[in-house]
């Protein structure tokens, strides 16, 4: 810091704005006047690069402020153009390393030899004839596919290396994945690469056309899934044995059984754990209640007729069977209407009253004609 024109200011070599600041001393004694906000300019660390691919040296240790450098390929290995790294004026931070504005050096690896340092498995040298002039190279071995290429790289100790790369081992392929417990797979375990297999529906529960599963020509991926193309396959469910009391087997299919009323329905559950066993399960029809009789207490019978269908006494209840009913109607010397009163076909509801007697009954007049003369 240094005492400028107009107060204090950072001296040469340092950046920053300086200004006043007040400390309170540990020992709690008058305040003590400190500066800060100027910081020591420092050059640029070198730039951080593959030392086997760039050459760094005019940029070691540090660049100065304002200076620059220049980033190399390093010979004799790569070769290319080089690039300029720069230190910007003005640095206040020793980590930073010297900008190259993210452009490296192209620096490229030309490989000099046509022979690897070691032939893996699954390659074979070649030699063809182009344009009249004779051609070696690599190709794949027989087992093995793709696209056999001669490269070269540096090692851990920036040694040159050479090395084939691009064929594969030709592998099988692994289990098809589909439902195993509607699709055979038994003829598809580990197909070869460029094979296929068929793939029917699974027996005895289901049925249908024929697909099929296909492992790729040239496959080098272990355990890939084959390629399916799959059958449309049918649901076939057994008939459940013994049918539950609720169900018929009718030519027309499942039914409900007398006494019960709904549609049947049959439903296949395939279970994995017992080795994909159907297992049918029926639904839909449940048993049917009759509804109870007519209360004589509602139903006078000095102004009613009432004729019914029989009862059937249910726990000594008088009940009406679903399906039947009572017409009532008005008994002499009264007169007027009639109403029908049912238990609905489909009643599953216990106790339930007649469908129409709980809206009204018959509206009956007193006719004093028909009333006997009494001499």
């Amino acid at each position: 810091y240094r005492w400028g024109s107009s107060g204090w200011e950072c001296a040469e070599g340092y950046l920053g704005n300086a200004t006043e600041a007040c400390s309170t001393l540990e020992n709690c004694s008058a305040p003590d006047l400190a500066l800060e906000g100027c910081e020591r300019i420092v050059p640029c660390a070198a730039p951080v690069l593959d030392e086997c691919r760039f050459n760094v040296s005019s940029c070691s240790p540090t660049v100065a402020p304002g200076d620059s450098c220049v980033v190399q390929c390093q010979e004799p290995s790569y070769a290319g153009h080089p690039r300029v790294a720069r230190c910007p004026e003005g640095n206040t931070d020793p980590l930073r390393p010297a900008d190259l504005f993210t452009v490296l050096p192209s620096c490229d690896l030309p490989c000099t030899k046509q022979d690897p340092d070691v032939v893996p498995e699954g390659y074979n040298r070649s030699s063809r004839v182009i344009f009249g002039a004779l051609v070696e190279g690599w190709e794949c071995t027989a087992g093995h596919a793709g696209a056999a290429a001669l490269r070269c790289s540096t090692d851990t100790d920036c040694k040159l290396v050479h090395y084939l790369e691009g064929c594969l081992r030709i592998e099988p392929c692994g289990p098809p994945l589909a439902d195993p417990c509607m699709y055979d797979f038994s003829r598809c375990q580990a197909l070869e690469s460029g094979t296929s297999c068929n793939v029917p529906c699974r027996e005895p529960y289901h049925e249908g056309d024929v697909g099929n599963a296909t492992c790729p020509e040239s496959n080098t991926v272990l355990n890939r899934p084959p390629d399916l193309a799959l059958p449309s396959c049918a649901v076939r469910c057994p008939d459940p044995w013994p049918p539950p009391p609720e169900y018929l087997n009718a030519s027309e299919g499942w039914v409900c059984a007398d006494g019960f009323s709904g549609t049947a329905s049959l439903t296949c559950i395939f279970n994995a754990s017992k080795g994909c066993v159907a297992e049918s399960s029926l639904s839909g029809c449940l048993r049917q209640a009759s509804c109870r009789a007519p209360d004589p207490r509602v139903v006078d019978p000095c102004m009613y007729n009432l004729t019914c269908s029989p009862f059937i006494y249910v726990d000594g209840q008088r009940t009406l069977a679903p399906g039947t009913g009572c017409s009532i109607s008005c008994r002499a010397p009264y007169v007027g209407g009639s109403i029908t009163a049912t238990c609905p076909v489909e009643n599953r509801a216990e106790n339930r009253a007649l469908v129409n007697l709980h809206i009204r009954l018959p509206e009956c007049v007193f006719d004093a004609e028909q009333c006997p003369v009494v001499e």
